[in-house]
């Protein structure tokens, strides 16, 4: 250890012969005043619009990890003497969401799914926003062809958003939610439209929209109404 802390002395001691730019270790602090924002703003179109060093107004709020003011009001410090600048720009500056929290933040649930005829793991991760590989995985499966009609699955899903659904195998957990989507939908034929077209739009299959409307054959007409399972819906066991 000694040999590596004389080094990095040594580097202290001469920083620009190594290619380094170290800062001021006592440096003047910044003066400065705040004003009162209420709306999400980046740092940088902050600074553009004012005519200042970005870098400034970051090292004046350090608290702002992602770099944006919150949408609710928030002292946010400026270099004095420049508040009356803002006043003129700061209805200028455009507004910015705050970014996103990352996908690993986010709460995985589990939820049970008994498997119907024409299902497979394509379409069950699709309708639950999952993988088939993460669905294999959470059942101890090697392949697609072991989700077979009346198997039982666990599916991991990402909490969602508040005032959304996910789909659940067990009913009446929903009932909380007063805009749960219908089992069956209604779906006009446009023109030209095909009945296999129209099964892979709602991620279902022409045997079963011909089982649900008593289709005989294959034929449609523009302007026919078909009732179509609701692929949205909550998956009932």
């Amino acid at each position: 250890y000694v040999p590596r802390f004389l080094a990095t002395l040594h580097i202290v001691k001469n920083p620009k012969k190594f290619g380094m730019n170290l800062p001021e270790p006592y440096a003047k602090p910044i003066a400065y005043e705040t004003v009162k924002t209420n709306k999400s703003m980046k740092l940088f179109d902050i600074a553009c619009q004012m005519g200042i060093s970005t870098d400034t107004l970051v090292m004046l709020n350090p608290e702002l990890r992602h770099q944006i003011t919150p949408d609710r009001p928030y002292d946010l410090k400026i270099p004095q003497g420049q508040g009356q600048q803002y006043a003129l720009v700061a209805d200028q500056i455009k507004e910015s969401r705050p970014p996103a929290p990352p996908e690993r933040e986010r709460k995985t649930k589990v939820v049970k799914y008994k498997v119907k005829s024409g299902d497979t793991a394509a379409s069950i991760s699709k309708k639950f926003g999952t993988s088939p590989k993460s669905l294999l995985a959470a059942n101890g499966l090697k392949s697609e062809g072991q989700v077979t009609e009346g198997k039982i699955l666990k599916i991991p899903v990402k909490q969602p958003q508040k005032g959304t659904q996910v789909a659940s195998g067990k009913k009446g957990k929903s009932k909380k939610s007063a805009a749960a989507e219908p089992a069956v939908i209604k779906y006009t034929v446009k023109k030209g439209e095909t009945l296999t077209q129209i099964a892979k739009r709602h991620n279902t299959t022409t045997t079963e929209i011909k089982k649900m409307n008593h289709l005989s054959g294959g034929q449609l007409k523009s302007g026919q109404v078909l009732k179509i399972r609701n692929p949205n819906a909550e998956a009932g066991g």
